[in-house]
């Protein structure tokens, strides 16, 4: 199962960024387990200086706007080396 963290504030962007990844889950085919993270501490620990941002197996893959659905399918991608299995 792949992690995947939506770090943000609440707000509308963070809600965007939200419906985008599981648009992109759903279109992988993927099995993931996806947090939403509000929490200031969590967000400085990850040294974010933008939210939203899109976090996959604790690396900072966007912040401070929100990709589309293609471009976190694309970042999906670069963690499945087979359809059918992951590297976790």
């Amino acid at each position: 199962m792949l992690k995947i963290e939506i770090i943000g504030t609440e707000d509308s962007k963070q809600k965007q960024l939200a419906r985008h990844v599981q648009q992109a889950i759903d279109a992988s085919r993927i099995d993931a387990n996806v947090k939403t993270v509000s929490n200031w501490e969590e967000i400085v620990a990850y040294r974010i200086i933008r939210t939203p941002a899109l976090v996959i197996r604790n690396q900072v893959l966007s912040q401070g706007f929100v990709p589309s659905v293609a471009e976190i399918q694309s970042l999906l991608s670069s963690f499945i080396y087979d359809k059918n299995q992951l590297v976790l």
